[in-house]
């Protein structure tokens, strides 16, 4: 179910539009421009200094590691310059680029500084800029409350300037605020007011966003007690900006704007309806050809057809799906349609098909294997049931040939001992055979009870069989939480938050020794067990750092992805669990402590 996009600077990062597209080129472009010639930069030519900023500001979107350090280049030639505007200018573009790389107490320094270096110049529109770029970092860092204060003074001067769009641009910040507050009614408040401001002055891609937002919020108060209403004024928001997005060529606007309709027909049991939208988004999607979008929507379009009770359309489906995230290379999208595929073949009752799904790579083994002995023992049945023929003929020409009959009677007895011998070496063989897959499928049936299927890590019952529970001996553990993950998950889906804790187990594993065990947990939090609890404060703080230096790619969408961490050392005496108890409590003081770092337990140097 799609959840609603926040646009916490600039509303038309509700979707990946054309209009995006032709910036993002602009901006690298720019940007390559003022790579080679940012060092003449004349801070008296405004319009050139104006040109220079934007490039750079535009990296946030694709490059923000690089933003930031031209940022500071700039801003040391700036500060050299010593003009106090032109200073605050640079750190506010410098903010926004570490702000995307989760470096979020860095920016607000930066902005709570630029704020006051506009409001003392009078410099109303700069300071309601930064105002609101403050509001963004605050909403990143969880701080909502201070969130919506420095909104609602950006608000206030955009008013006083009579800038209509960015005042739209703030009301949806707003909204989106009050939505991770869980106040709908206040969510829907502000979408309403952003969304009647970007259709006053026709911005196309604001309404797409406003009314993106403006269903989240309506469809997600189930306890309205008028909720079949706003599950109308929803519908009608979605495909405003459905409308919207076809407007622009934006399909992969589109496709989300479907995907939010069709689940609207979910709530309502409207199964046929519900595949109707999905199709029609699967459609967009292979017309785009983006086999993500494909694989995508492809995944529900499979679980609306078996919800239609066209089950059989579902598998042919799930089973195109399988071989193009195969022949794309799209391997991450293989557990989940597997999963559906199996999913619908266990409830139509082909349960050895949606066995063979699960453990796929030892099927087809098997598959190829009884090929080729079948095979093999039709040719030698073939050759024994000539010789029977041959040996039956002779025998009728008995009374004739008696002498010739004795010989071609003891040539077919070394014929039949020898097929005799060959079939059971086959028997042999194809038992041998089936005991080797059995163990396979054992060992596959093992491994999936000792592991996480999604990122391939431990699970808990692995890591009980890793560990020698009668061992006393010395271990260091560093329990890990993927920060803000429900807010990955509300506002990019599920397929989303799946590649996100792929991408951090991928990570993780590339920084541990041979040795170490890495759990999953539970949801997004991981375990790190160590033979050796030496330097342990330190791997933790190289854990947390290089999770930071750069974003998740999730389809395109950079994501800015930071982990917060505990740990403890177990001691030769301490039970396993009391060790994970005091990991656990240094893990909460990480996330008090405002996440993206790493708190110990007592012993160990926290950082």
């Amino acid at each position: 179910m799609a959840r609603h996009r926040r646009v916490p600077d600039r509303v038309d990062r509700c979707a990946g539009t054309r209009w995006q597209s032709v910036m993002r080129f602009c901006a690298a472009l720019l940007a390559l421009l003022l790579a080679t010639t940012s060092a003449a930069v004349d801070f008296d030519d405004s319009q050139g200094l104006a040109e220079t900023l934007h490039a750079i500001e535009a990296l946030k979107d694709s490059d923000p590691a690089s933003g930031q350090q031209q940022a500071r280049e700039l801003l040391a030639r700036a500060e050299a310059y010593g003009d106090d505007l032109i200073i605050a200018r640079v750190q506010r573009v410098l903010a926004l680029n570490l702000n995307v790389l989760g470096r979020n107490d860095e920016a607000l320094a930066l902005l709570d500084g630029v704020v006051e270096s506009f409001a003392r110049a009078g410099d109303t529109d700069n300071e309601a800029l930064a105002l609101r770029n403050r509001g963004v970092v605050l909403f990143d860092s969880d701080r909502l409350d201070q969130a919506i204060d420095s909104y609602l003074a950006a608000l206030e001067r955009f008013e006083a300037i009579g800038d209509e769009v960015e005042q739209a641009k703030t009301l949806s910040n707003i909204g989106n605020v009050f939505f991770e507050l869980g106040d709908l009614a206040q969510a829907a408040h502000y979408h309403r007011r952003a969304l009647g401001v970007f259709e006053e002055v026709g911005l196309t891609i604001g309404i797409a966003g406003a009314a993106i937002n403006l269903g989240a919020a309506l469809r997600s108060q189930h306890d309205h007690p008028d909720y079949p209403r706003l599950i109308e004024e929803a519908e009608v928001s979605y495909n405003r900006a459905l409308g919207a997005f076809v407007e622009l060529g934006n399909q992969r606007g589109e496709m989300m704007a479907l995907g939010n309709l069709a689940g609207l027909a979910e709530l309502r049991e409207d199964h046929e309806r519900a595949h109707e939208l999905i199709s029609q988004a699967f459609r967009t999607a292979e017309a785009s050809g983006d086999h993500r979008s494909i694989l995508t929507m492809g995944h529900r379009l499979i679980r609306t057809l078996h919800a239609s009770e066209r089950s059989e359309e579902a598998v042919e489906l799930a089973e195109r799906l399988i071989g193009l995230a195969r022949e794309t290379g799209a391997e991450h999208y293989l557990p989940s349609l597997l999963a559906v595929g199996a999913e619908v073949l266990a409830d139509i009752g082909q349960h050895q098909r949606a066995l063979e799904m699960v453990r796929e790579s030892v099927e087809l083994e098997q598959r190829q294997l009884r090929a080729e002995t079948e095979v093999r023992l039709n040719e030698v049945l073939a050759r024994y049931e000539s010789e029977r023929l041959q040996r039956e003929n002779l025998q009728l020409r008995q009374a004739e040939e008696l002498a010739r009959i004795q010989a071609d009677r003891q040539r077919l007895t070394v014929y039949a001992a020898i097929a005799v011998a060959v079939l059971l070496l086959i028997a042999l063989g194809a038992l041998i055979s089936r005991m080797r897959l059995r163990e396979r499928a054992r060992a596959e049936l093992n491994w999936a009870a000792t592991h996480d299927p999604l990122t391939a890590a431990l699970n808990r019952r692995g890591l009980r069989e890793a560990l020698d529970p009668q061992a006393d001996n010395t271990l260091g553990l560093l329990l890990i939480d993927i920060d803000h993950f429900k807010q990955i998950n509300d506002r990019h889906g599920h397929d989303a938050g799946d590649s996100v804790l792929i991408a951090v187990v991928d990570r993780l594993r590339s920084r541990l020794d041979p040795a170490d065990l890495l759990v999953r947990w539970g949801g997004e939090e991981f375990l790190i067990v160590r033979p050796d609890s030496e330097g342990l404060d330190g791997f933790a703080r190289q854990l947390v750092s290089h999770m930071a230096q750069a974003p998740v790619d999730v389809d395109g969408v950079a994501l800015s992805v930071t982990l917060s961490a505990g740990a403890a050392v177990k001691r030769a005496t301490e039970a396993f669990s009391s060790a994970v108890r005091r990991a656990d409590q240094a893990l909460m003081a990480a996330k008090r402590d405002g996440r993206n770092r790493f708190r110990a337990a007592a012993g160990l140097e926290a950082g």
